[in-house]
């Protein structure tokens, strides 16, 4: 029976302790061995009661090590003790029972461990919006990790933060020693820096064929150029097109700000458009003094430039699509045509036809046999 008293107080005791202060000691209750305990932390302790004992806690200086005793209610064999030296003490409790006979009941040392300093951080770590983020780091042993600067449970995988909003977000880490002693926490800031706009462009920018082309252009601020839409290195030399090729080619750029953050590409379209090729139709060969030929080209052009050789005059239709020659000396001569066409591209080289125009015959007298 008495056995089975002693276990129950055990156990009542037990549940006593659990709920006498926040932070706990290193050992199970009842503890009548010597224990470490971490600066600062403040710590239960106990005997189990004596109906009409009354109990006197006391720490005996030894090494350094001290504390604050919070006492408990009547009787006194509950209390805390809040440790602020670092070294070894000696924890007494004494009993004075109801015949006031008084005696030290147990004693154990007490070594109060140092707290380890904060770990080595980096602060802020930033990154652009939208990048990929790597896990937080910083140098200790033992980490655990908070997302805040008190309280919570620590964690001892390093978070990996979050890039999709713009912003700054604390994350707190502490490390522990070989007296599972946790430190102070250090403040890791992350900020996220937004990303610039797309820089101002202008598209399509066209040139006609084998035209002499200029480097391109946008407005923005720590231009990058890339010949692909995504990936690739930028340039910030702005790409001169080629124009010696009929079609369409695509090149983007990028601006990045202050953060030096990269934003969205914009899309600049270079067309490179086909010089015309005229051609002539009309009559040939022609007599000389022959007059009123007609020559036509393409229809539905601009800027029409007829020309011809010395030996011909244009009597109408010099800047349309249909021109009328008199031509007026023996001998090869040349007519040419050159215009623009709907992108407003001119040949090169006006397209021209040659024009053989026979002599007239000469006049002879009439003979009669």
């Amino acid at each position: 029976m008495k056995t089975k008293l002693i276990m129950l107080r055990i156990f009542l005791l037990m549940l006593l302790l659990a709920g006498a202060g926040t932070a706990k000691a290193q050992g199970p209750y009842p503890n009548t061995g010597n224990m470490t305990v971490c600066l600062n932390s403040n710590e239960p302790f106990g005997v189990i009661a004596t109906s009409g004992s009354t109990y006197t806690w006391i720490i005996v200086a030894g090494s350094g090590g001290a504390g604050t005793i919070t006492p408990g209610a009547t009787p006194n064999n509950l209390i805390s003790i809040k440790w602020t030296s670092v070294g070894t003490c000696t924890l007494q409790v004494t009993e004075k029972n109801s015949s006031g006979c008084e005696v030290i009941i147990n004693s154990i040392v007490i070594t109060v461990s140092a707290l380890p300093a904060a770990p080595v951080i980096t602060t802020p770590v930033t990154y652009c919006q939208n990048a990929t983020a790597a896990p937080l780091t910083a140098t200790g042993t033992g980490l655990l990790w908070y997302t805040t600067a008190t309280g919570g449970t620590g964690s001892s995988t390093a978070p990996t933060p979050s890039t999709a909003t713009v912003g700054s977000t604390s994350y707190w880490v502490s490390q522990t020693n070989a007296s599972s002693c946790e430190s102070p926490r250090a403040e890791i800031v992350v900020t996220i820096n937004a990303l610039p706009a797309a820089p101002v462009i202008t598209t399509p920018v066209t040139y006609c064929q084998n035209a002499t082309a200029a480097p391109l252009t946008a407005t923005g601020t720590g231009l990058l150029w890339y010949t692909t839409a995504t990936g690739g290195t930028g340039s910030s030399t702005a790409p001169t097109p080629s124009t010696a090729t009929v079609g369409s080619t695509s090149y983007w750029v990028s601006q990045t700000n202050a953060s030096s953050c990269e934003g969205p590409r914009a899309t600049i379209v270079v067309t490179i458009n086909a010089l015309p090729v005229p051609t002539i139709s009309g009559t040939t060969p022609v007599c000389a003094t022959t007059t009123g030929v007609v020559y036509r080209t393409e229809s539905g052009m601009s800027n029409y430039i007829w020309t011809i050789s010395a030996g011909g005059t244009i009597t109408s239709g010099g800047t349309t699509d249909t021109v009328t020659v008199t031509w007026n000396t023996a001998g090869t001569q040349t007519i040419a045509v050159n215009y623009q066409n709907s992108n407003g591209c001119a040949a090169g080289t006006p397209t021209s036809k040659t024009i053989t125009v026979d002599a007239l015959p000469t006049t002879s007298p009439i003979y009669h046999n």
